[in-house]
């Protein structure tokens, strides 16, 4: 600032008869003449007019215009500093806090509170200014200046008092026992907590409370779930946040509430509003963009949301292969139906070929593998909205878990169920018909056929080792079966000659896993099975070859084709003999 221009009474003279002319000089004259103590009170009134607004105020202020203040003077003066354009330099307000009186008006909102409070311990800060950086710090959103003012024994009753009801139990309880403060204020506050957090307190007490100037009882209403729509609807509006938050948490929230939190800028709260039960179909989706991961714990979507989450995860692969999607579908009871019909749609060739290429050299783990793989289509069968002809498609994997779990859904065809229990009781694992037992919807014929039939497997693995173990004559006309003819002349007439011994233990090695069992476990006819068992054979070239050393490739082809056909008989023996 430039310094004032030094003046004179004689200076004066020359502006006394004709005043007006005093306005045509430069600002720096006119500011100076304003603050010249023996200005005349005619000057002053034309200065008042000057358009340069320090001019006019200093004018004004001129003892000589305004008048001696006696009383209220540094009331007034601060206010004219609060009115002021001052500019602000926080740095050097907070350096001047440490040693001598700052007027709170120097200070920006942008200094720390930290710095408010040391400015309270200067024992040069007078006592209308503490007041003030009190009253400032008492708005503070952090704890620590909060709970200083509720401390200090300075504080104003009526800081007290707006303390008294603050979120933080700290700042209640500082407030409580602090000498200054008044008992009957505690009581009051407390004993609105008591009626606001009581869930049998009327409608019409919570509509009242949830008024109060103390967040602390209107959270508590916002909390309350006896409290009515109305008053949920105004404290969702409330200047407080946690209040805010508090109503989207509360259970018995309406969805018109709801609706007007969802749009809230606030994430906490939009996903408090994703995750309440009372939350709209229409809510849902204006949160969809944002909340998609809350929204997938969901337990009953809407099965338009569902449809937008199909859109988002599905890719080229079929869905049933996108475990993620496949969980999540399949956890949720609105999923449409056409859903579930691609997720029951699986090129199960497709899926033995990758697995056995997976497998390499390791007999028997592919089918494991494939069984494992198609496990979820149990949770696809006892879907809620599972159709018929889903169904019927469901049974003919050879899983017998599926299986039972389409025999065991109210919707299966009576004769469809009837058929997989018969199928299931023959050739399914014990544990399988465990569970066909324990069910008491099962038919009495069926749990008198589990009683009566040994393991399928068990029987066909034995017979299986009989043949293959079994001596004929060479030239024998009687056989026990079939099989028993084509296995002895596969001895007599390409084996032995060739001087290769049957391996047993080598073959029932093979013959035992999954592979072959779930082919000849099946309900296909002889030559399904024949044909089925011909393609698996020939996954294991190494293996025939190792077993069959010496013999040409020709000779190799032949003893598989009869081993094939052998197998297919004894299975063919076995069921028949079963039923």
């Amino acid at each position: 600032m430039q310094p004032l221009q030094p003046v004179s009474g004689s200076d004066l003279q020359r502006f006394l008869s004709a005043p007006e002319e005093l306005l045509q000089e430069s600002v720096g004259l006119q500011l100076a003449v304003a603050s010249f103590h023996q200005t005349p009170r005619s000057l002053l009134e034309i200065l008042l007019k000057s358009p340069d607004e320090q001019v006019a105020e200093a004018a004004s202020l001129h003892v000589n215009f305004a008048g001696e203040i006696t009383d209220g003077w540094q009331q007034a003066v601060d206010e004219i500093l609060q009115q002021r354009q001052l500019g602000q330099n926080d740095r050097l307000a907070v350096e001047l806090l440490k040693i001598g009186p700052v007027p709170p008006c120097f200070l920006s909102e942008w200094v720390p509170s930290e710095r408010l409070i040391q400015g309270l311990r200067n024992p040069q800060m007078p006592l209308r200014y503490r007041l003030q950086f009190l009253q400032r710090l008492s708005q503070e959103p952090s704890l620590e200046p909060r709970l200083q003012v509720a401390e200090s024994p300075e504080t104003p009753s009526a800081v007290l008092e707006q303390l008294a009801g603050d979120l933080e139990l700290p700042v209640r309880l500082a407030v409580k026992f602090n000498p200054s403060s008044p008992p009957p204020l505690i009581e009051l506050v407390e004993g609105q907590y008591a009626v606001a957090s009581d869930w049998n307190t009327d409608s019409e007490q919570l509509a009242i409370l949830g008024q109060s100037r103390w967040a602390w009882v209107r959270l508590a209403v916002a909390q309350n779930p006896s409290a009515t729509a109305e008053t949920l609807m105004q404290l969702a509006g409330d200047a407080v946040y946690k209040i805010q938050l508090a109503v989207a948490k509360n259970p018995e929230t309406p969805p018109d509430v709801l609706a007007v939190l969802e749009e809230h800028q606030d994430k906490t709260i939009q996903a408090a509003v994703a995750e309440h039960p009372n939350a709209t179909e229409e809510i849902l989706h204006q949160l969809f963009p944002t909340q998609q991961q809350l929204l997938k714990k969901r337990k009953n979507l809407p099965a338009t949301i569902l449809e937008r989450f199909f859109n988002e995860l599905t890719t080229n692969q079929p869905i049933w292969k996108n475990k993620e999607l496949r969980y999540f579908l399949l956890k949720q009871p609105n999923t449409p139906t056409r859903f579930l019909a691609e997720l029951a749609n699986i090129d199960l060739e497709a899926l033995r070929a990758e697995k056995l290429e997976q497998a390499g050299s390791t007999p028997g783990i592919s089918e494991k593998w494939v069984q494992d793989e198609i496990g979820f289509l149990t949770d696809v069968a006892e879907h809620p909205q599972i159709s018929v002809e889903i169904l019927e498609r469901l049974a003919q994997y050879p899983n017998s878990h599926v299986k039972l779990a389409v025999a065991q859904n109210s919707q299966t065809p009576e004769q469809l169920k009837l058929r997989i229990l018969s199928e299931l009781i023959l050739y399914a694992e014990d544990n399988i018909k465990v569970e066909i037992a324990k069910n008491p919807e099962t038919p009495v014929y069926v749990l008198e056929a589990i009683g009566q039939n040994e393991s399928y497997r068990t029987k066909l693995l034995r017979e299986i080792r009989r043949v293959l173990a079994f001596e004929y004559a060479v030239n024998a006309n009687s056989f026990n079966s079939t099989a028993d003819r084509f296995m002895s002349n596969l001895k007599h007439q390409t084996l032995y000659p060739n001087n290769i011994v049957v391996n047993i233990n080598q073959l029932m090695r093979l013959f035992e896993s999954p592979d072959f069992l779930d082919i000849m476990t099946r309900t296909l006819s002889y030559e399904d099975t024949k044909n089925e068992l011909s393609l698996l054979m020939n996954r294991f070239l190494s293996e025939w070859t190792e077993m069959l050393f010496g013999l040409s490739n020709k000779l190799q082809e032949q003893v598989v084709t009869d081993l094939v056909r052998i197998l297919a008989l004894i299975n063919s023996d076995v069921k028949n003999n079963s039923r």
